[in-house]
């Protein structure tokens, strides 16, 4: 069975989809997001953990049959932030990212930039990882850094 992240609100989704070979979108409001734990069952059960900025929103997830997941936060202010394993669809960010310059963290790859409306992006690519941010406005640019700083991958 391909993994699939700890959802029980949405289980019952998760098999339904999964017995009609299709995929999974689901949704649900936050209030004020703080540290987010996601844990990707597989063989090689791997956590991340982030403390997210703060702040009201909505969450969406999206995954597959063949494991790949994305989890995303979308604030009222359109800015976001996502974690995506394995996906054959593009990141918010994709397009940037073939055309931005690679730089090299210590146990990463990483892009950034500005897009057509002057707001920041970022992706960085750890592991089997694709996490990043888009549509950050200047004002809130620190604030999304530190969250991609508290990245951990256990």
């Amino acid at each position: 069975m391909p993994f699939f992240m700890r959802f029980v609100n949405h289980l019952s989704a998760i098999v339904v989809m999964a017995a009609l070979g299709g995929g999974l979108v689901s949704s649900c409001v936050f209030k004020n997001a703080n540290q987010k734990q996601m844990v990707y069952s597989s063989s090689d059960r791997q956590e991340v953990r982030i403390n997210l900025p703060g702040g009201k929103g909505e969450e969406n997830f999206k995954t597959n049959l063949n494991g790949a997941i994305e989890q995303f936060f979308t604030y009222e202010d359109s800015s976001l932030i996502y974690v995506a394993r394995n996906t054959t669809w593009p990141t918010p960010n994709a397009s940037r990212v073939e055309q931005a310059d690679a730089r090299k963290g210590q146990y990463s790859v990483y892009f950034t930039g500005t897009d057509d409306k002057g707001l920041y992006w970022k992706e960085v690519h750890i592991e089997d990882f694709k996490i990043g941010y888009a549509s950050v406005s200047a004002s809130r640019l620190e604030v999304f850094d530190r969250a991609m700083n508290s990245i951990r991958i256990k």
